[in-house]
């Protein structure tokens, strides 16, 4: 397999990732401020799990920077791959629940984990010489 093939693998497998989990954040964004305003009992509060959800994203960004230095990108996206699902699992138990807090830091999670994932942009841009770079 020479370099140029690997290459177009690893960002066809980045770019599956991303779509699959942009598409699954698109997803709960849509129906965050509906299950915030029915789980907090008022509609002042709609907007309070997007917020989260950003602040966990910006938050946790460089802190993946950082661990995908010493664990590589592979590694952190992976991880960041768990910290959603286990981010997602604990919102979905919290509207079983009708938890308000559980399900905010289950969107803290999530969006911790949608930054290890769009720093996967950058592992795709790294795995190509500068000049076939976007």
């Amino acid at each position: 397999m020479n370099y140029s093939s690997v290459a177009r693998k690893i960002t066809a497998i980045l770019f599956l990732t991303h779509s699959l989990g942009s598409a699954g954040f698109i997803a709960a964004n849509t129906i965050n401020t509906i299950v915030g305003a029915q789980l907090s009992g008022t509609p002042a509060s709609a907007g309070v799990p997007s917020f989260i959800y950003q602040i966990g994203s910006a938050l946790s960004a460089y802190v993946w920077g950082r661990a995908m230095d010493r664990i590589g990108r592979r590694g952190g996206i992976v991880l960041g791959l768990i910290v959603s699902v286990v981010g997602s699992g604990i919102a979905a138990i919290a509207v079983a629940a009708h938890s308000f807090l559980f399900f905010l830091v289950g969107m803290v999670l999530m969006g911790a984990g949608r930054a290890a994932i769009d720093l996967g942009r950058f592992a795709a841009a790294e795995i190509h010489p500068p000049a076939q770079r976007a």
